[in-house]
């Protein structure tokens, strides 16, 4: 399968190998489903049609086809083997070339939609959180884009298993060792997206763990409860112990509490007194 060979109507066989050992022993659940050669499934494309594929593919994930996403995705060749065909879609009026996002080396193309929507004026006032996997492929940083420069010297960010990335509006605000137990911040990041990142990205993140809690012992490479950003993390609802602070986890999906009603006793009391 991994080597495109063959191919199967099912993703049984594909989830079993996140299963735990005992259920994977399932023949059904590993081998299950019907396989079949790729080869008999129809013409194997040309050259020039698997180039245009590759090519297509670049655009379709980071919006912005260059030399570092062609080697995040280990294009085959690299970016020099789908260049002409970028070319060749420039004449065509397909998509654009220019120079639209800093720190991407050499010639970049990019849809014309694309384009659009980088150059559109956010869309209402409220700052947007987002946390992933360090290793998600919607994570730019680290792959396509080069790491920013953190406050804590002694921190090497990298996209390994179990670190998380929590980002403001798309810039990277904390990056996460794994276990969350050494939290590092972003430089020359607005201290406001600081603790809104601290705010929602640690609980979220405290949600995924099996207490439902997550312990920080360092905060840019100091103790986390003799960080400045202490203060932010404790007043929404974390708690020290001898090992640093504690983050109780909150879902996601939690809905934000709405206001009490007024009591009926009080709104009567208007209603005399008018």
């Amino acid at each position: 399968m991994w080597a495109g060979i063959l191919t199967n109507d099912t993703f049984a066989p594909l989830r079993s190998l996140a299963a735990p050992n005992a259920r994977r022993a399932n023949a059904h659940a590993t081998f299950g489903g019907r396989w079949s050669l790729v080869e008999s499934l129809g013409a194997a494309p040309t050259a020039t049609a698997r180039l245009h594929a590759q090519a297509t593919g670049v655009l379709e994930r980071w919006g912005i086809a260059s030399r570092q996403g062609a080697r995040a995705d280990d294009v085959p060749g690299g970016f020099s083997a789908i260049g002409d065909v970028y070319r060749a879609m420039e004449d065509s009026g397909t998509v654009r070339r220019g120079y639209f996002v800093e720190s991407l080396e050499g010639a970049q193309f990019a849809w014309p939609g694309a384009i659009d929507r980088l150059r559109e004026a956010p869309r209402g006032n409220a700052r947007r959180v987002d946390m992933l996997a360090a290793v998600d492929p919607a994570n730019a940083w680290g792959s396509v884009l080069p790491w920013p420069q953190l406050a804590d010297p002694d921190a090497k960010p990298a996209r390994r298993v179990g670190s998380t990335v929590v980002m403001i509006d798309g810039a990277l605000a904390l990056w996460i060792e794994p276990k969350g137990k050494r939290i590092t911040t972003a430089m020359g990041v607005d201290p406001d997206n600081i603790e809104l990142a601290l705010a929602v990205g640690t609980p979220q993140l405290a949600w995924k763990q099996r207490r439902r809690e997550l312990t920080i012992e360092l905060i840019d490479g100091k103790p986390a409860g003799q960080s400045p950003w202490a203060t932010g993390l404790l007043a929404a609802g974390a708690r020290v112990d001898y090992r640093g602070l504690v983050v109780r986890g909150v879902s996601p999906m939690a809905p934000q509490a709405e206001p009490d009603p007024e009591p009926a006793d009080d709104a009567e009391s208007q209603d005399d007194d008018a």
